[in-house]
């Protein structure tokens, strides 16, 4: 709260993964509803363009785990072409990722 969402994006990154990544336009306005262990919640998300510096750990290791309060968080550096194979919500990004749009799309997306 009281941060613009791609501040917010560029401090998250430098403390989840100690990287200054320069964010880009805003894609997709997602509104996203899921039930984890049968509990519905209703996600608002706004994805960015995001550049990474080449020298990010995220890329020299493949992976990073870091701790945010008491949950263990695991970036993971994933081809393009591998991501049909890995589990990634909200689960339209699957196929999306293949086609960003030229201007930003506002989502409403049923993950249950």
């Amino acid at each position: 709260m009281l941060e613009h969402s791609d501040e917010a994006l560029k401090r998250e990154m430098r403390e989840e993964i100690a990287t200054d990544v320069k964010v880009g336009r805003l894609v997709w306005v997602v509104e996203n509803f899921y039930k984890p262990k049968n509990q519905p919640y209703h996600e608002i998300g706004m994805y960015y363009l995001m550049d990474l510096p080449g020298d990010s750990v995220v890329f020299q290791s493949g992976e990073h785990t870091c701790q945010d309060g008491p949950v263990k968080l695991r970036f993971r550096w994933v081809p393009l072409s591998e991501i049909t194979h890995v589990e990634i919500r909200p689960s339209f990004l699957k196929q999306r990722l293949f086609h960003i749009p030229v201007f930003t799309e506002h989502i409403c997306w049923n993950d249950e």
